[in-house]
């Protein structure tokens, strides 16, 4: 996949509505099903930023590569808090642990 054959502002409007969603399912009082649904959701969108990105780093256009390195990274970030959520509320403190640092270390690229 390369920059010319995917569409990069529908895939941040969708970025966007996704990592929107995630912070609102990002609380212990929210249903677990929705939680482990948009968890896959933005594990997806993940996956579809690292393949832009690399895309981006083929075209050698550094600066929407650096973009989009943000924009996944933000994403894993939201994925690791929602497991983190699913975690606890699962009875796995060291796996909720777990995901909270992994979270940390995205949020801090």
């Amino acid at each position: 996949m390369t920059t010319r054959t995917i569409d990069v502002h529908a895939l941040l409007r969708k970025y966007e509505d996704v990592a929107g969603r995630a912070q609102q399912l990002a609380f212990p009082v929210r249903d677990i099903g929705l939680q482990k649904k948009h968890l896959e959701d933005t594990l997806a969108i993940h996956d579809e930023l690292r393949a832009a990105k690399l895309g981006a780093i083929a075209a050698r256009r550094s600066d929407l590569a650096d973009r989009l390195l943000g924009f996944q990274a933000v994403a894993r970030a939201l994925a690791e808090e929602l497991r983190m959520w699913v975690a606890m509320r699962e009875g796995d403190p060291h796996g909720a642990w777990c995901a909270l640092v992994v979270a940390q270390q995205h949020a801090h690229l």
